[in-house]
Order: C-alpha cells, then structure tokens, then sequence
C-alpha cells in the first residue's frame, strides 16, 4: 500500500529500487526494523555469480546504507536518452521464474523506454499460470 499512489494512480513518488531516502517503503521497513532495537547487522554484496564481495557490518542501518551504496555504484549506469523499443532479460533462472520476480527487469526497462515506448520482456516464467499472475 506504501508504494502506490492511490490519487493520481501509479507508484508513489520517492518509491523505486535503490532509493533509501524519501521511500515510504523502505522507511516504513526501517521504523518496523527499529522496533526490535538491533545493535549488529551483517550486509552482504555479491557478484553476479552469488559470491561475497564484501561485507558491512555494524551499525544496522549504516551498515545497510554503505551496502546499498556501494552496490548502486558498482551496479548502475546512467541512462543517457529513452529508447523507444527496450528489450530486457532477467538473466535466466530463478530470476525469472515467475511474473512477480520477472517484473523486476521489467521495472528497470520501463526506466530505460519512452513513453508509449515498447518494451519486450525475456522471462521463462516457468510452471506459471499467467491468468492468475495477469488478474
């Protein structure tokens, strides 16, 4: 519910993959992680292949918060001009193994496409009903 702007329809503004601040999500996440009043954290940031680069510890939240960083850095490029046709794989299994996983890289495509653009989506979706995903 957090995420949807239930006004003018669409996401939220300030809701979206790697942003922290201004994200009611991920400050709502945040304020339910404060209740139990962690002292330690571990964050993990792996390669493509699964692997641990680095670790951060400490500090809950800014252990998070330098992961995040670091990965938004060494994983993200900047777009310079929308495309009108964007064609997108979530990388095989299990990222793709169903919509709701699936939807991840359709989500980044919609960043990189023009609107009323074209965006084809590569997902098996393996063993999914799509009619119950679609409704």
């Amino acid at each position: 519910m957090l995420a949807l702007d239930f006004e003018n329809g669409g996401r939220r503004a300030g809701v979206g993959t790697g942003l922290l601040d201004g994200n009611a999500v991920h400050e709502e996440c945040e304020r339910v992680a404060a209740l139990i009043e962690p002292r330690f954290s571990i964050n993990s940031v792996v390669d493509e292949r699964g692997r641990t680069v680095r670790i951060h510890a400490g500090d809950w939240r800014a252990a998070h918060r330098t992961g995040c960083i670091e990965y938004l850095s060494n994983h993200s490029t900047k777009i310079g001009r929308k495309r009108d046709v964007v064609i997108v794989s979530c990388g095989g299994y299990p990222f793709d193994i169903n919509l709701i996983q699936a939807h991840k890289s359709l989500d980044m495509a919609a960043l990189a496409c023009r609107d009323g653009g074209t965006i084809i989506l590569l997902a098996e979706c393996h063993g999914t009903d799509w009619a119950m995903q679609l409704f």
